[in-house]
C-alpha cells in the first residue's frame, strides 16, 4: 500500500489549466462590428429570404398546396365530427388546418396564380 503512495506522490503532477503560452492565440482581440453592419447583414438575408420564398410560387406548387389544404380540411372535418363534444382532441387536426392556411398568405401577392387557383377550384375551400 505504502509503494502505492509512493508511486502517486512521485508522479508529476499534470497542471488542470493551460499554460498563458497556450492561451495567447485566443485572446487576440477581434475587430468589433458596428450595430449598423449587424442590421444591414440582418436585412439582406431577410429581403433574400422573402425573395426566395416568392420564386418558389408557381402553377405546380399551388396545385400541391391545394391538394394539401383540401386533405386538412377532410381530416379536420372528420375529426371535428368524430370528437363533436372533446375540442381537445381535434385541436391537432385544427392546427395543422390553420398551418396550411397559412401558407396561402403568399398567393394574396401573385395575382397572376389567381386563374390556376380557379381551375383548381380552390375558392371554395378557402372560403
Amino acid at each position: 500500500m505504502e509503494s502505492h503512495f509512493e508511486r502517486v506522490l512521485a508522479a508529476p503532477v499534470a497542471a488542470k489549466r493551460p499554460a498563458a503560452s497556450t492561451l495567447a492565440p485566443l485572446a487576440a482581440k477581434q475587430p468589433r462590428v458596428s450595430s449598423k453592419a449587424i442590421a444591414a447583414k440582418i436585412s439582406a438575408v431577410v429581403d433574400g429570404a422573402e425573395e426566395q420564398e416568392g420564386d418558389a410560387l408557381d402553377a405546380r406548387s399551388l396545385k400541391s398546396m391545394a391538394n394539401s389544404l383540401l386533405k386538412e380540411v377532410q381530416r379536420n372535418a372528420l375529426d371535428r365530427e368524430k370528437h363533436a363534444d372533446d375540442p381537445l382532441k381535434f385541436l391537432e387536426s385544427e392546427l395543422a388546418l390553420n398551418l396550411q392556411l397559412e401558407r396561402w398568405q403568399q398567393v394574396a401577392a401573385k395575382p397572376e396564380l389567381f386563374g390556376v387557383m380557379m381551375e383548381l377550384q380552390t375558392f371554395s375551400l378557402l372560403c
